[in-house]
């Protein structure tokens, strides 16, 4: 019975996929046929107008545009010159759309949204930020008059909402059926699962915990990260989410640093070869893969969910070790990279969190590493941030950073409101918040 629904479901994904391609198609083949069309009309005003610069040096004759007569070939009459400035107009447009190699259909959906939606659509929440009860464990009336308030990016997942197997694939799947009613794309589910941290491991029936990423590292064999995460991409599949928090790609530069055993090794060699085989074996189940956590923490001995993590690294030191796992990670294929909270004022001469970070984000995460996929932050509930930030400040700031994506704000309307009015104030701009989208539903309506 389990493999039928997981047939049926996986069935159901097809069919959704197969006819946003068949959209997606259509609206490629209107553009071409735009493109196609404007070249026509471009070689066709060549010609007369070459036409009448011979009549001009040949008679003494004015050849009016009323007196050029059209041929039962031609697509049509002359365009007056403000029709001619129209086409020229959408014809820069669809070209721009072309170059760039951003899918017009998407660019469609982003400009089709209000502004209240696009700034919601930035959000990864807990259920209960928007559903206002203690602790979620099922969707119905609430969830689906929360969604139809708020188009939020995506749904983060944690223990707390999992009461058995059944009832959380139950909860995930309505879910993600009434954000679907509401905007015919998809909304994204969330979870950290990475071995030694699991929200659904090990505490359902039938879902082994993967060994912690330090044992695979110490293994020596890097197929041991691709067969985790594999499996981890298996069941989270099978449990409907989309976005694994995971794999930890810090290099455990520090021996006491908090990370311990969620670090495949000291070595960033290591490190690098078991990010590569992970991101390959996730990848390959279909799951979206966010590395964690730029620029790396392993120097830290403080968890950023009990206070100010801080890093002594320059980015000489990050850009010999820190950087390279996330490097390789980009070069597989990560779709997603999570920012920390851990403050590196020796490389970005800020002595504010990464994740706050113009230079950290902006200058060498994009800049430096050239990374053009889906930036978001690391839980902006934690102590690093709200010991020393509210909830629409630090919004507000790892936008401004270069953030695509806010995750889980201690108070997701206040943080919301906050990104609204500054957008509305022009604080920032609402074509810095379109960047964001188009990297955010260019992987939603692949």
């Amino acid at each position: 019975m389990a493999n039928e629904k997981k047939q049926n479901g996986e069935l159901s994904k097809r069919e959704i996929r197969r006819k946003r391609r068949i959209r997606n198609q259509i609206l490629s083949y209107a553009v071409l046929a735009i493109l196609l069309g404007g070249l026509a009309f471009g070689g066709y005003k060549g010609v007369v107008f070459i036409y009448q610069k011979f009549v001009q040096a040949n008679q003494p004759v004015v050849v009016s545009s009323n007196e050029v007569a059209v041929s039962d070939d031609a697509a049509g009459v002359i365009a007056t010159p403000e029709e001619t400035d129209e086409v020229s107009d959408n014809l820069a447009a669809s070209e721009n759309e072309v170059n760039t190699g951003v899918n017009p259909a998407v660019t469609a959906y982003v400009e089709s949204m209000t502004l209240e939606q696009k700034v919601a659509a930035m959000f990864i929440v807990s259920p209960e930020s928007i559903t206002g009860v203690t602790t979620a464990t099922r969707a119905g009336d609430g969830t689906r008059t929360a969604l139809a308030a708020y188009e939020v990016g995506g749904i983060v997942y944690t223990g707390n909402n999992i009461t058995g197997s059944d009832q959380f694939k139950e909860m995930v799947q309505t879910t993600k059926d009434m954000y679907m009613e509401l905007y015919q794309v998809e909304l994204w589910t969330v979870v950290q699962e990475e071995g030694a941290t699991n929200v659904i491991a090990g505490s359902q029936a039938g879902v082994v915990a993967q060994s912690a990423a330090a044992d695979l590292g110490t293994s020596g064999d890097t197929n041991n990260a691709y067969m985790a995460y594999s499996s981890i991409g298996s069941y989270l599949n099978e449990y409907g989410i989309d976005v694994n928090l995971g794999p930890v790609c810090d290099v455990a530069t520090n021996a006491d640093g908090y990370l311990q055993e969620r670090s495949f090794n000291s070595d960033a060699d290591i490190v690098t070869s078991m990010i590569r085989l992970a991101v390959d074996g996730q990848k390959e189940q279909g799951v979206i893969t966010c590395l964690t956590a730029f620029p790396g923490q392993g120097e830290s001995e403080v968890n950023p969910l009990n206070g100010t993590a801080t890093t002594e690294r320059t980015l000489e030191d990050m850009r010999a070790c820190e950087f390279l796992p996330f490097m390789a990670g980009i070069e597989e294929g990560a779709q997603m990279i999570m920012v920390s909270h851990i403050v590196a004022s020796n490389a970005s001469g800020e002595a504010i969190s990464s994740s706050l970070s113009s230079v950290m984000i902006t200058d060498e995460l994009r800049g430096e590493l050239g990374f053009n996929g889906i930036v978001i932050t690391d839980y902006m509930d934690k102590k690093a941030i709200t010991d020393s930030y509210g909830a629409g400040e630090a919004a507000v700031l790892a936008i401004q950073a270069g953030a695509d994506m806010i995750l889980r704000p201690a108070n997701f309307e206040e943080a919301y409101q906050a990104v609204l009015d500054a957008v509305n104030s022009g604080t920032i701009s609402e074509e810095r918040i379109d960047e964001s989208l188009i990297r955010i539903y260019s992987l939603k309506m692949q």
